[in-house]
C-alpha cells in the first residue's frame, strides 16, 4: 500500500494554484476639495458593498458617520470580515481611474 503523502503538486492541473486579486491603480478625491490619495482598488471581489480601510479614511481625513444598524460583512468560511460588524460609514468620495 501507497503512502498517503502530499507531494509536489506544481505540474498537477487539479490543484489551483495562488492568483493575485485584480487590482487597479485609483485615487479617492473627498468631495468639494483638492485632497486625495493614491490607492489599489480591489475589483469585482464579490462583497456587496464597498469597503475601505481606516487608513485610508484617515489619511484623505473622511467623515464617519454612525450606522443605525451594525452590518455584518461574512466571508466564505462563516466569520465576520475584521471580526466585528460595520458601525459606521464614510461620506460619499470620488474615485478617478485614469482619466475616467
Amino acid at each position: 500500500m501507497e503512502n498517503d503523502v502530499e507531494g509536489d503538486t506544481s505540474d498537477d492541473p487539479m490543484v489551483s494554484k495562488p492568483i493575485q486579486p485584480f487590482i487597479l491603480p485609483v485615487t479617492l478625491w473627498k468631495k468639494r476639495t483638492e485632497q486625495g490619495i493614491k490607492v489599489g482598488a480591489l475589483i469585482d471581489s464579490g462583497c456587496t458593498r464597498c469597503l475601505v480601510t481606516k487608513a485610508v479614511v484617515d489619511k484623505i481625513g473622511l467623515n464617519l458617520i454612525k450606522l443605525k444598524v451594525p452590518i455584518k460583512f461574512e466571508q466564505v468560511d462563516g466569520s465576520i470580515l475584521g471580526g466585528i460588524p460595520a458601525t459606521h460609514r464614510t461620506e460619499y468620495i470620488k474615485m478617478v481611474m485614469g482619466e475616467h
